[in-house]
């Protein structure tokens, strides 16, 4: 599966076209449910990296360097069967403190099959404790550029939620 670079208009957040390559398939032709994480995870690292994050704080733009994911859950409506391009659209549902959570729906090339949608809890993590810290400046300004309306508007002393 590749990412695509092209991004397309959204209301809030971004939308990326996703290869689906013929590796993402299980025995039946349509895309292994293990295979939509990944989908999305290849989309958010692109994305960062993209913004100047990146792995090494010492050459990263956005000091929130070391982050992991506290939950993933993924609702499937329609199976994507075959290869061929769809639409990942993502977004930043809620925010807090130390955390936030990243929406996110997969359509369609053409936007007009839901197939499937979810959320993703990213925690910063202190490097030296490994305990969650509090999000930077710089990170909430960045993303506050994909969150869903309101979201960031005074709301950064709360934890995110579900």
């Amino acid at each position: 599966m590749s990412v695509g670079i092209q991004s397309e208009p959204a209301e809030y957040g971004l939308v990326r076209s996703v290869f689906v390559s013929l590796d993402d398939l299980d025995p039946s032709g349509a895309v292994h449910s293990a295979r939509y994480p990944l989908m999305l995870e290849r989309v958010i690292i692109a994305y960062w990296l993209g913004r100047g994050w990146n792995f090494d704080a010492r050459t990263s733009r956005i000091p929130d360097v070391l982050q992991v994911a506290r939950e993933i859950k993924v609702s499937y409506h329609a199976p994507i069967v075959g290869i061929g391009e769809v639409r990942l659209h993502l977004w930043i549902e809620a925010a807090g403190r130390t955390s936030f959570t990243y929406g996110f729906a997969f359509r369609s090339a053409d936007g007009t099959t839901l197939h499937a949608t979810g959320h993703r809890v990213q925690v910063r993590l202190d490097p030296a404790t490994f305990q969650p810290t509090p999000l930077s400046a710089e990170g909430v300004a960045e993303l506050a550029l994909f969150a869903k309306p309101g979201v960031l508007a005074g709301t950064n002393d709360r934890e995110a939620a579900r």
